[in-house]
Order: structure tokens, then C-alpha cells, then sequence
């Protein structure tokens, strides 16, 4: 069996030394061969160590108070990849909460506003008194032929397997329609709620 060298061994002890607190002893005997211990033997010198680079738990996930630290080459890949986006906020941009609707096409725009905007690979899926009326990459759609009424309109966001990412508060927005009254044409009046 080959000898291990003194450099070698040294590295060995200075790598160990990191756990054991003991103090690293060496000693050559008679014959010139080089020995290394904890315990010293008669003319033994001890060996200064150099500190060992020690490294922060928390670079390889450990805890840090409340705080998990990853470094960035093991980040997760969908955290990495462009097309993923974590959104903030979802808020109905149009109508207004209680707004009031008066037309006689009944047409009302519903959009959203997604925060930040809406990723290549999800899409929003609009829901009008619990119905899903649109789904897409479009944040806005176009209500036709509305009845007069109260409306309750929401939305979510989809990823490509189907996951809901983030879901808007719900909006509610009215519908008034002029309606004829005593029997003339001319005179119009408005229903009221």
C-alpha cells in the first residue's frame, strides 16, 4: 500500500478540523516517516491550521430566520422560464363596481387588468353571473343584447394545464333600458331598479 503524501494528509485533517476542535499534532520519527495525530508524541510539533472556507447553510436551503435562501443556479426552471409569469393582481378595469348601464343596445365592454400583463402560455377566462362567456388571450369582451338587470362579472387566469394562477374580485355592474310608456312612441321613459 502506497503512502499518503503529508500534503495530502494535511488537507484531510484541515478539512476535518472544520468538525473536530482538536488540536493536529505532527511528528517524524527516527526512520524520516511522517506521522499525523491529536495526540502528541515525544518531539511532536503541533501544526497550525489555516481557517477552512466555511459556507452559509442557508446557500444550500437551509434557514435563515424566517427566510429560505436558494442560490440562483438551483432556482426552479418554470422560475427561470420567460414565458411563466407570476402575476400580482387581477382587478376588473371596466365597469366600475355599481356602474349603470344605459343604452338601448344593451352592449356593455368588460376588461381586465392583469398585473404585470398576461403571459404567452395562460389566458383569462371571463365569467358573467357565474358563466363563462370568454376564454383567451383577449383581457377584454364585449357583452351584447343585455337585458335590463344587476350583473356580477369576474375573472381568472388559467395556465396551460388548466390551473387557475390568480382570480379578480367580482364586479357588479347594472343594466337600465328606456321602456315605452302610455302607449307612445315619443315619450320614453326609464325603468328604474
Amino acid at each position: 500500500m502506497k503512502a499518503l503524501s503529508p500534503a495530502l494528509i494535511i488537507a484531510g485533517l484541515a478539512a476535518v478540523s472544520g468538525v473536530v476542535h482538536g488540536d493536529i499534532y505532527k511528528h517524524i520519527d527516527e526512520d524520516g516517516n511522517v506521522t499525523y495525530g491529536e495526540t502528541p508524541a515525544n518531539g511532536a510539533t503541533k501544526v497550525e491550521l489555516s481557517k477552512t472556507n466555511l459556507i452559509d447553510s442557508s446557500t444550500f436551503g437551509g434557514e435563515t430566520g424566517s427566510q429560505r435562501q436558494t442560490p440562483e443556479r438551483y432556482t426552479e426552471a418554470s422560475q427561470s422560464d420567460p414565458a411563466v409569469v407570476i402575476y400580482k393582481s387581477l382587478k376588473v378595469a371596466s365597469p366600475e363596481n355599481d356602474q349603470i348601464t344605459d343604452g338601448l343596445s344593451g352592449a356593455v365592454t368588460v376588461s381586465f387588468q392583469p398585473e404585470p400583463g398576461l403571459g404567452p402560455n395562460d389566458q383569462l377566462v371571463i365569467t358573467v353571473n357565474g358563466e363563462d362567456v370568454s376564454e383567451g388571450s383577449n383581457t377584454s369582451h364585449a357583452l351584447q343584447q343585455l337585458p335590463r338587470g344587476a350583473y356580477n362579472v369576474s375573472g381568472r387566469i388559467l395556465d396551460s394545464s388548466g390551473r387557475v394562477k390568480i382570480r379578480s374580485e367580482a364586479v357588479t355592474f347594472h343594466v337600465r333600458r328606456p321602456s315605452i310608456l302610455f302607449g307612445n312612441s315619443n315619450s320614453v321613459a326609464v325603468d328604474e331598479e
